[in-house]
């Protein structure tokens, strides 16, 4: 079983990754306990600090590489 869900996408998909971690972790149709899953499209800060480095395309890869364990799955 995933420890944790790691969520990302661009645009509109970026909203629907925050929308689904925030339903992991309160409660999706029913009271149960909360999921650990992160947006990883939400910390700006992190966003533009390796974007800053012209890593555009290594803005998800470095935070999952980062943040992701064996057993956790990418949404």
């Amino acid at each position: 079983m995933a420890t944790k869900i790691l969520c990302c996408g661009n645009g509109t998909s970026a909203a629907n990754a925050q929308h689904f971690a925030a339903s992991m972790i309160n409660r999706f149709e029913t009271e149960r306990p909360g999921l650990p899953a992160i947006a990883l499209n939400t910390d700006n800060v992190v966003l533009t600090a390796i974007a800053n480095d012209r890593l555009h395309d290594e803005i998800y890869a470095k935070q999952v590489r980062a943040l992701g364990h064996a057993g956790d799955v990418l949404l």
